[in-house]
């Protein structure tokens, strides 16, 4: 195991509006407006969106295009729904703005406003307390739908696992697998179904997606990650029981191979130390205490900063003085302990 990686699992980010908008839709009647980077253009005509901008006409026959994610404020004379969104959205009234673009996404005929309807729908019910995840999901298997990409790498903020926005969130979400989608719709539908299951404590079902979205994609990292971290919580689960052996041999065999996120394997060597430890409780040979001062230094030296090296540098002290008897060195340890700012 390496300690210099990095934890792989994703955080995913926020996702671009020019790239998750996608094109379509009929020319808008004249005396709609925009707003790009705070400058009112009233009186337009949007005649399109395409590649991530937005191009309208105004008041001449020249098209102007701006980057939809320069754009604030969309105001479309045939849609009040919209009108009523933006306005609560510039308020950050997320729950008002989040009924509003709801209505939108509902009703919309226009392709491309029901896209940026979608995002900001995501946006607002995001930020609403507790998470909507159920309108976030309304406005989110429509952008996956439409590009697949962009839209699976927002951010989802879960709720309480007995939450039953997570209830319908999931059923939101398999009612578009019931599709039959294309793989590069159905794997991010997968993706978010098995975050949605895991959110709600649903072991069985988030094992069935995982096992589905690997049949797709064998190399899928977040099914890749999340049996890594399955592995993981069987080792804490055997270390719970008492079932040291088993930890060890876990940590020390294939399963920890498979540990490449710095957390994972700092966790590991921990519950390897700790069973280690616990087995030579009724030890009175110091070379087993000896190797258990080794374990818990193996954290401490190969994770530093992480949250366990604490309490494995005062362990491996105290083993130091009272099983090792070798009182000097405990000394130094507890003293280097004592003015490490770290500590």
């Amino acid at each position: 195991m390496n300690g210099s990686n990095h934890h792989p699992l994703v955080r995913p980010s926020m996702f671009s509006l020019s790239v998750a908008l996608l094109l379509l839709g009929a020319p808008l009647a004249f005396g709609d407006s925009l707003v790009w980077k705070g400058i009112a253009s009233p009186n337009v005509t949007i005649t399109k969106v395409k590649d991530g901008e937005i191009f309208y006409t105004s008041g001449t026959a020249t098209e102007v295009h701006k980057p939809l994610s320069e754009i604030t404020k969309i105001t479309i004379t045939t849609e009040p729904n919209l009108t009523a969104a933006e306005d609560a959205y510039a308020k950050q009234e997320w729950t008002k703005a989040a009924a509003a673009y709801k209505l939108v996404v509902d009703k919309t005929p226009l392709v491309w406003l029901k896209n940026w309807a979608s995002i900001r729908l995501v946006e607002s019910a995001n930020k609403i307390e507790p998470p909507r995840i159920d309108l976030v999901c309304t406005g989110l298997i429509p952008l996956i739908q439409a590009d697949p990409k962009s839209a699976a790498t927002i951010e989802l903020v879960m709720p309480k696992a007995d939450s039953g926005f997570l209830d319908d969130a999931i059923k939101q979400a398999k009612a578009a697998l019931g599709l039959r989608p294309k793989p590069d719709v159905e794997l991010p539908l997968l993706n978010l179904l098995y975050k949605l299951q895991s959110a709600k404590g649903d072991i069985a079902g988030s094992d069935e997606t995982l096992a589905q979205v690997l049949k797709l994609d064998p190399s899928n990292k977040l099914a890749l990650d999340a049996a890594i971290h399955k592995s993981l919580i069987s080792i804490q689960t055997d270390f719970a029981a008492k079932q040291y052996d088993k930890v060890i041999a876990a940590v020390e065999g294939a399963e920890g191979q498979k540990f490449t996120a710095t957390a994972d394997q700092a966790d590991a060597l921990f519950l390897r130390a700790k069973s280690m430890d616990a087995k030579a409780a009724a030890s009175t040979k110091v070379e087993d205490w000896k190797d258990v001062a080794l374990a818990y230094l193996q954290v401490a030296s190969n994770f530093p900063g992480d949250v366990h090296v604490g309490e494995s540098l005062l362990r491996t002290a105290d083993i130091l003085e009272k099983q090792v008897k070798d009182a000097d060195e405990a000394k130094k340890l507890y003293k280097q302990i004592a003015t490490d700012p770290a500590f």
